[in-house]
């Protein structure tokens, strides 16, 4: 999938939105001091979250940068202003304590590789399925070739 589409922005924000929901869903019933509370309201919250953040990561995408390492860091940079500026500034999931930005800052870097992870996952799948149908292209071709000449 090229990198800045809508397509694919679309998929990570989904693929974004789905890690996060079950990692937060994971850590309230894991952990008895949680962060914030999950309520229907917070699962709204955050696919607005998801969707600023993949909105303005298709925006930087566009930075003409070709060096990876810093790509992924305006990618993470952008994740952290969706999160903290939204979530933690707009949504009030956590309050300002260090605690609760570290533990923020460690699940937003979390979800991002993950989601990072996959989509590249999703990638080679495609580029697979590309070189095996332009494979069964060319020795579709070569067969008939020798049909003919026959």
């Amino acid at each position: 999938m090229k990198r800045g589409s809508l397509k694919g922005c679309l998929l990570a924000d989904c693929v974004s939105f789905t890690v996060a929901a079950l990692i937060s869903s994971i850590l309230v019933v894991v952990t008895p001091d949680r962060m914030f509370h999950m309520t229907p309201n917070y699962y709204l919250e955050l696919f607005v979250v998801t969707t600023f953040v993949n909105v303005l990561m298709l925006l930087t995408m566009r930075l003409p940068i070709d060096c990876m390492p810093v790509n992924m860091l305006i990618d993470l940079l952008d994740v952290a202003v969706g999160v903290l500026g939204l979530g933690g500034g707009i949504f009030h999931w956590f309050g300002w304590r260090l605690g609760y930005v570290v533990e923020a800052v460690t699940l937003l870097t979390v979800v991002y590789f993950v989601t990072y992870g996959l989509m590249i996952w999703q990638n080679r799948e495609l580029a697979r399925q590309i070189n095996r149908h332009i494979l069964q292209c060319k020795c579709g071709k070569k067969h008939a070739a020798e049909k003919q000449q026959q």
